[in-house]
């Protein structure tokens, strides 16, 4: 599994995070590990032009989904979830590391029961070979 990604943690605006990912290999979930708790996510599939928001107060696993289409559903179940996030098993999870003013790749699959502070999204959502970006903040 090749895994591309890079994250910016703001240097003046403190717990705001822009980033984008990659995968090219076989999708599993896929945690954005950024060192706080996003009260808003907003998640943009390149590949497909979906967009995924999660506001604070939404139910884990849940968005706002807009399809290229134009239709737009509250999704209850392959949506996002936030906070501490334990990853489970070993190469179940992949993890991308928040730089401070970097966007060099820092991609690498999680250890045993990892936790995560930050957001996850579904293999439902990540799909295989599929271009993302993403904006999250507190």
């Amino acid at each position: 599994m090749a895994i591309t990604s890079a994250i910016n943690l703001s240097t003046t605006q403190k717990n705001t995070a822009v980033g984008r990912f990659k995968d090219t290999g076989t999708v599993k979930k896929t945690v954005v590990k950024l060192g706080f708790i996003p009260r808003y996510v907003k998640l943009i599939d390149l590949t497909n032009n979906d967009t995924y928001e999660w506001f604070e107060g939404m139910a884990a696993d849940s968005a706002f989904k807009s399809v290229d289409a134009g239709d737009q559903s509250l999704v209850t179940s392959n949506g996002i979830s936030v906070g501490a996030l334990d990853t489970g098993a070993v190469d179940t999870w992949t993890v991308y590391e928040a730089t401070t003013g970097s966007l060099t790749d820092t991609s690498r699959l999680n250890t045993v029961n990892e936790v995560v502070v930050g957001f996850n999204v579904p293999a439902a959502v990540a799909v295989s070979s599929g271009q993302f970006t993403f904006l999250a903040l507190q």
